[in-house]
């Protein structure tokens, strides 16, 4: 009885049943395969180049509990390859693909859902500035959203990463379940004992730390916080702020450090590894999460 995933982001393969993939997926991977009464296995779809996750891994597939396959290439494949499945788990934005060739085959399938239609209108706002290539853009996402609720209710199920897709999908699909993926496990949460000691701090003058961490690209709102840092020095409010990750606006961030006089208390950390870096310097490091995300 096989589990078979139909991933959405690339990997590349650099050996036999070796590929660069990103960790937060591995750690997804070892939890299907955990509960999962049989085998499990995904279908990495490749690429030149890593994906856009900020934590990559080499992943030998046989020191997994998983197994890992390069996607097929051609749709003629993938059907090939579904026949041999039991379920097939997959991202709701590939059912135009995997749904009709899932049914063909007569196996189910469970979609995973992240954003809603809401949202994605909310992204496309953020990070397309042309008004016509918008609007063509906002019609082709409706009549996206029509197809996807309509194999919504043909799947077998549904797991809605988050209340936005669950809150409308839900009532489309009886067997719709929500998780929150926050990877974040009860030894990795601060302790009363380290939560009093920081609270003390704080109220002996201490100045406040923040400190942001995600993909430096528009849609997550990082061009506002040095903003957040300028208010904050004008209300004279000591603080110091901690950026942590990688993307398209880190220069735009440095520069911004530098051009409004904010060195001394905004600092660019880099991408952090989440399980060993981030989460240890977000406990000891930080009192406040700062989330200006557009959406």
């Amino acid at each position: 009885m096989e589990l078979l995933h139909v991933a959405i982001a690339k990997g590349q393969m650099v050996g036999p049943h070796r590929f660069v993939m990103s960790e937060r997926s591995v750690v997804g991977n070892r939890e299907y395969a955990k509960h999962w009464p049989g085998r499990y296995t995904e279908l990495v779809p490749l690429g030149r180049t890593q994906g856009s996750y900020m934590d990559p891994i080499i992943v030998e597939s046989a020191a997994e509990p998983f197994s890992l396959e390069p996607c097929p290439p051609t749709t003629k494949l993938l059907f090939e390859r579904i026949k041999k499945a039991s379920l097939v788990l997959a991202a709701l934005d590939l059912c135009p693909v995997v749904g009709p060739l899932c049914r063909q085959a007569s196996v189910p399938v469970v979609y995973v859902s992240v954003y809603s239609f809401r949202t994605n209108l909310q992204i496309l706002d953020a990070t397309v500035p042309n008004p016509i290539r918008r609007l063509k853009r906002k019609c082709s996402m409706a009549l996206f959203e029509l197809r996807r609720r309509a194999e919504v209710r043909k799947a077998a199920g549904l797991q809605c990463n988050g209340t936005p897709t669950f809150t409308v999908y839900r009532r489309i699909n009886p067997n719709t379940m929500l998780f929150f993926d926050s990877r974040v496990r009860p030894e990795m949460v601060v302790t009363p004992l380290e939560l009093k000691r920081r609270v003390s701090q704080l109220f002996d003058g201490a100045p406040i730390r923040l400190l942001f961490s995600g993909r430096l690209i528009r849609i997550k709102g990082v061009e506002h916080l040095p903003r957040v840092a300028v208010e904050l020095r004008r209300m004279k409010v000591p603080f110091r702020m901690d950026i942590c990750g990688g993307g398209d606006l880190e220069g735009y961030l440095r520069e911004q450090i530098r051009s409004l006089g904010l060195s001394d208390s905004v600092h660019l950390q880099g991408v952090l590894k989440f399980r060993q870096e981030l989460v240890p310097f977000a406990k000891t490091h930080a009192d406040l999460f700062v989330c200006p995300h557009l959406q």
